[in-house]
């Protein structure tokens, strides 16, 4: 099971979601609460500012490990006989991918395969190239609300607006946004 499956079963169980289908049918959204309140991490981020976001301990912030496989100098190799690979001049000839002759697509397979396979790093696990296991672990959390949601024909709003903090659900079938709508268009 995944975090994002963990998460979404948690979701399931924490709010009445026939209350809150309701209350956004009615209202247009129902508000869920904050992400200080809501999310793993109990955090808010902003783009411009990374000071309250702890780095991953795996990869020490950069979002990639090393990978013991690899090696950088087969690694090179692989990727110099991939560039020199005349991909436009192939699809001029040939057209797609698929129409290509079976040796060359061969070839090209194996180069691609041995670039993969030589990569020196990869990316964390753990915080999913983020370089931050909380936010990770948050963005998991928004995916599963969005999951849970959308079997309710809900969909997530928030981080946003005049309080962006709030974490929240709408449902686009509401005559409340409907009027909205036509307030706006006026």
């Amino acid at each position: 099971m995944t975090r994002i499956d963990t998460y979404a079963r948690s979701l399931r169980n924490s709010f009445r979601w026939d209350r809150v289908k309701a209350e956004a049918a009615q209202e247009g959204y129902c508000l869920l609460g904050s992400v200080f309140t809501l999310t793993p991490s109990g955090k808010f981020y902003a783009p411009f500012a990374f000071s309250n976001v702890a780095g991953c301990r795996r990869c020490k912030g950069t979002g990639t490990v090393r990978r013991s496989a690899g090696n950088a100098d087969r690694l090179a190799v692989a990727q110099a006989r991939l560039d020199a690979v005349d991909i436009r001049s192939l699809v001029d000839t040939h057209g797609g991918y698929s129409t290509w002759p079976s040796e060359i697509r061969a070839e090209v397979d194996a180069l691609r395969a041995a670039v993969e396979r030589e990569q020196v790093t990869q990316t964390c696990t753990w915080c999913d190239g983020t370089g931050s296991h909380e936010a990770a672990k948050d963005a998991d959390w928004f995916t599963a609300l969005e999951r849970v949601a959308e079997e309710h024909g809900l969909f997530v709003g928030g981080p946003d607006g005049a309080d962006g903090c709030d974490v929240w659900v709408g449902d686009a079938d509401s005559p409340a946004l409907a009027d909205e709508d036509d307030a706006e268009a006026v």
